[in-house]
């Protein structure tokens, strides 16, 4: 089994300690250690990878932050095959992800967390999160709703159908970086 402390070390591993024994949101303790560390993303640029992790609950948040702040961006991709999971995704924790064809959508909130991933990755986590709504559906008609989403999740991640893919962040220091991507600043409304 793997314990707390490896798990921690694998996060933070090339970070440095900023912070330690910080309050922890969730159980209160003088165990938070805060870590971050500059990273120079092909594309992208610099930015910061923001880690806290406590180490009595072990409670995690994570960030990434492009270092320069630039206009609202709205990145656009149609996926339709499995190269196309290749496509390197930069979101921040101010960014949106919309696959309008299959109705997903995920918005940030106060715990969002940015992350550094390509289209496969995003989509596992999507995944993550429909299959806990499964475990948790109350009735049969939720769980049938959910399991035709994971199924059209694993249709698109085979190459089977396709779905634009938006990534839009009012900010401007999220991305898509690859093929057939089409770029487009964000007008203030």
């Amino acid at each position: 089994m793997v314990g707390r402390d490896s798990v921690k070390s694998e996060i933070v591993k090339d970070m440095k300690l900023v912070a330690k024994n910080e309050t922890c949101p969730v159980c209160g303790k003088k165990s938070l250690e805060i870590y971050h560390a500059t990273l120079n993303l092909p594309y992208f640029g610099e930015a910061v990878e923001m880690t806290a992790f406590c180490t009595s609950c072990g409670w995690k948040h994570a960030d990434v932050m492009l270092t320069e702040e630039r206009k609202g961006v709205e990145y656009e991709v149609v996926i339709k095959s499995e190269e196309d999971m290749k496509i390197r995704v930069v979101r921040s924790s101010t960014a949106s992800i919309y696959l309008p064809d299959l109705g997903i959508s995920i918005e940030p909130g106060p715990y969002a967390e940015g992350f550094v991933s390509n289209i496969e990755g995003v989509l596992e986590r999507i995944l993550d999160i429909l299959f806990q709504l499964l475990r948790d559906a109350e009735s049969d008609e939720q769980r049938e709703k959910v399991r035709k989403k994971i199924e059209e999740i694993e249709k698109l991640k085979e190459g089977e159908i396709s779905s634009k893919f938006i990534l839009r962040d009012p900010r401007g220091v999220s991305a898509l970086a690859g093929k057939g991507v089409v770029v487009r600043e964000l007008k203030n409304k």
